[in-house]
């Protein structure tokens, strides 16, 4: 609240990022908050009002690892011909795009520019700005988690003495089977690409 949240920002935050409630207000919250708010307003050049949008429908930004990822979506963005003040022009595409892993575009924006594509960066960065370009983003860099039901058809396959012994088994089986699903979208692009003329 001392931030300028209204009680709907705030209940959208609790509702889609739980542990929020759970970090210490002055040493954990407030760097965040400030970082997060600096990112969206200063950064991006977004109006308050704005700003407090983006974080009511982009989960994660208020944790330490998902602030840190946005602001190195924005810079891998910057460095791709893209500009902070273009990317906060697209109010509706932002949150899902500072919802994205900032490793997962590098890798897509290396195969578009790469030897099989050989795009120039600058065309990358403007191709991911596309709303065209929204389901190959979400082949490669999800926002969303699998579904419970892939993640369980896939520990079916796996040893279940090996499930026992590790904790967090569903983690790496989610990790893994996106990975896989990752992997196979470029191979498949990289396919079809060959049999394109040049």
């Amino acid at each position: 609240a001392e931030a300028g949240l209204t009680g709907k920002d705030i209940a959208a935050i609790l509702t889609h990022t739980p542990s929020v409630a759970f970090m210490s207000a002055s040493d954990t919250l407030r760097p965040i908050l400030e970082r997060t708010f600096a990112l969206l307003s200063d950064t991006l050049k977004l109006r308050k009002y704005d700003a407090r949008k983006v974080l009511r429908t982009c989960p994660g930004l208020l944790t330490g690892h998902g602030s840190k990822s946005a602001e190195e979506v924005v810079t891998l963005m910057s460095s791709l011909g893209v500009s902070a003040k273009s990317l906060g022009r697209d109010k509706v595409a932002l949150p899902r795009l500072l919802s994205r892993s900032p490793a997962a575009i590098f890798r897509l924006a290396v195969f578009l520019s790469g030897r099989t594509v050989r795009m120039r960066p600058e065309n990358v960065g403007a191709l991911i700005r596309k709303p065209a370009c929204a389901d190959l983003l979400d082949a490669v860099a999800p926002v969303e988690p699998l579904n419970r039901m892939e993640i369980s058809e896939f520990l079916a396959d796996l040893d279940p003495i090996s499930l026992l012994a590790n904790s967090d088994d569903r983690a790496r089986a989610q990790a893994l089977l996106q990975r896989q699903r990752v992997e196979y979208v470029m191979k498949t692009s990289s396919k079809a690409l060959a049999f394109l003329p040049k």
